[in-house]
């Protein structure tokens, strides 16, 4: 039973996932040069297929009226995917053994979620994955979220698309992405390892991946690791005074799946207040949780956006 995002399950009780991605690079320049400040970020030769597979329900026994159990304990008893956040720690674990096991094949070693996971809101669950992306590879964090980044990144997620700026938040240069889904874990694994050429067009959710060689695949990645000099412009890889806007939003009556966004600006001037910050989260990095069991671009003064739409790549 194994219904991959791209492909469509060919009994109607097995569980659907609906992956959709959309990145949105803070530039409108079309083709973008590596510099010493933002390189090209090394990125995988080519997807890597979770381990754990959370995009299969594995082995289900069914108990009648389209109920059972799966392997995957993020299906519900209903045979379906939660269309809500899913902050289960069997289902939290599930998908970070994948993520963690992908991070340790792209070579930066495990990652490993800090001791304080469940009491943090999802906003705050993704800006900590962006930034233990980012520090796992030498890269320093961004310093935390701010409430008008935070309200565009809502703004985003409520509509189910892209973010269309940083609202009242004075940006350098800033870039995002937007995914569907039912996990932040779920959400970084696909910004993360799942955003190149997936062999065909309904197997690869990130719509700017047009083929192979395409220079939008790879660029939710690239944005939110801080570069993307292949296809646009972002904040620089080695920005320092970077700031992040995150959001989460329950499946509305035109998406079947949650909505997660993350947002990434680098301000004019003096980096601005923010309402949770890495240096709060420090403490907690010290205790990681090391099964998750207990604990569940170069520079540019445009502000101007470059959305690629959707696609439903559904199963």
């Amino acid at each position: 039973m194994t219904p991959d995002h791209g492909s469509r399950a060919p009994r109607r009780w097995r569980p659907r996932l609906g992956v959709t991605l959309v990145v949105l690079l803070g530039t409108a320049v079309p083709a973008a040069t590596a510099t010493a400040e933002s390189p090209a970020v090394p990125n995988p030769r080519a997807n890597i297929r979770p381990a754990p597979n959370f995009l299969s329900a594995g082995h289900c026994v069914t108990t009648g009226s389209h109920r059972g159990t799966c392997t995957n304990p993020c299906v519900g008893s209903r045979l379906a995917y939660p269309r809500a956040n899913d902050a289960a720690s069997s289902c939290t674990t599930y998908v970070w053994r994948a993520l963690s096991r992908a991070s340790v094949a792209d070579g930066a070693g495990p990652l490993i979620l800090p001791s304080n996971w469940r009491t943090l809101t999802v906003a705050d669950q993704l800006f900590v994955l962006a930034d233990l992306e980012r520090v796992d590879r030498g890269y320093p964090p961004y310093l935390g979220l701010n409430h008008a980044l935070d309200g565009a990144a809502s703004r985003a997620a409520h509509v189910g698309s892209d973010p269309t700026g940083t609202g009242n938040f004075h940006a350098a240069a800033w870039g995002g992405a937007w995914s569907a889904g039912f996990s932040p874990l779920v959400a970084d694994y696909l910004w993360m390892y799942d955003d190149g050429w997936g062999g065909r067009t309904s197997a690869t959710p990130n719509v700017a991946c047009t083929g192979p060689h395409a220079p939008g695949c790879w660029s939710h990645r690239d944005a939110l690791l801080g570069a993307d000099p292949a296809y646009h412009s972002s904040v620089g890889l080695y920005c320092a005074n970077c700031e992040m806007g995150a959001a989460y939003a329950p499946r509305t009556a035109t998406a079947s799946e949650s909505s997660y966004v993350d947002l990434v600006a680098r301000p004019r001037g003096r980096a601005p207040a923010m309402t949770f910050t890495w240096r709060q989260e420090l403490p907690y990095l010290t205790t990681r949780d090391a099964t998750a069991t207990t604990t569940t671009t170069t520079t540019t003064t445009t502000t101007t956006g470059t959305g690629h739409g959707t696609r439903g790549a559904t199963s």
